[in-house]
C-alpha cells in the first residue's frame, strides 16, 4: 500500500526491482514469513566514475533493518551502523 493510500497498480509489467526503485517514506513492505514493515527513510544514491553511474538505494525499515536495491541485487540487512 502506498503512503498516499493508493494501492499499486498491479497490470503494470515493469519488473519487482523497478517498483521497489519506486518507494518513498511511508510505503509499506510485505516480508514473506515476517511482518509488515513501513520504510522511515530513503537515501538516493549514485557514484560517478570513468565507467559511468551506478545508481542504488537504501530503504531504513520501521524495524531498524535496511533494504538496499542495487544492481547487483536486493539485499537486507538486519544489522548495520550508519558513520
Amino acid at each position: 500500500m502506498r503512503a498516499n493510500g493508493v494501492p499499486p497498480d498491479d497490470s503494470d509489467p515493469t519488473e519487482d526491482e523497478e517498483r521497489l526503485d519506486d518507494l518513498l517514506p511511508g510505503d509499506v513492505l510485505d516480508f514473506w514469513m515476517e511482518d509488515s514493515m513501513v520504510i522511515k527513510t530513503v537515501f538516493r544514491c549514485w557514484e560517478t566514475m570513468d565507467s559511468g553511474t551506478v545508481q542504488w538505494r537504501w530503504m531504513f525499515l520501521d524495524d531498524g533493518s535496511l533494504l538496499e536495491v542495487s544492481p547487483d541485487g536486493i539485499f537486507r540487512y538486519k544489522e548495520h551502523t550508519v558513520l
